[in-house]
């Protein structure tokens, strides 16, 4: 268990750095890295705005995903199956849910431009 809590405080901290500069719309419409649709790659008026979103559920998705990673490594008597579910759940959970305001989001925008 040692070695997945090191790889998940890792990608914890990954995953914070990749989403720092989308939320700080730094990054423009490219193919490698963002919400990749057909709408945000292009309109950087959709583009930004997605994004932005996409980067501040990515980083409360990686903090969560962090925290229970962290703190679910301390529980005595904890699996495994247990650690790496609850752990990944910390973070799928609340980035699945960031996933439909980004769809809600970029739906309204594109709205507009028709």
């Amino acid at each position: 268990m040692d070695t997945l809590f090191v790889i998940y405080v890792f990608f914890s901290f990954v995953l914070i750095a990749l989403a720092i500069p989308l939320t700080v719309k730094r990054i423009g419409p490219n193919i490698f890295y963002g919400f990749r649709v057909p709408a945000t790659l292009k309109d950087k008026d959709i583009w930004y705005p997605v994004n932005q979103l996409l980067g501040k559920w990515l980083l409360a998705s990686a903090i969560i995903f962090l925290v229970a990673a962290i703190g679910l490594y301390f529980i005595p008597g904890i699996t495994l199956d247990q650690y790496s579910l609850g752990s990944l759940a910390g973070f799928a959970i609340p980035f699945g849910i960031g996933m439909v305001y980004m769809v809600r989001l970029l739906r309204k925008l594109t709205n507009r431009r028709t």
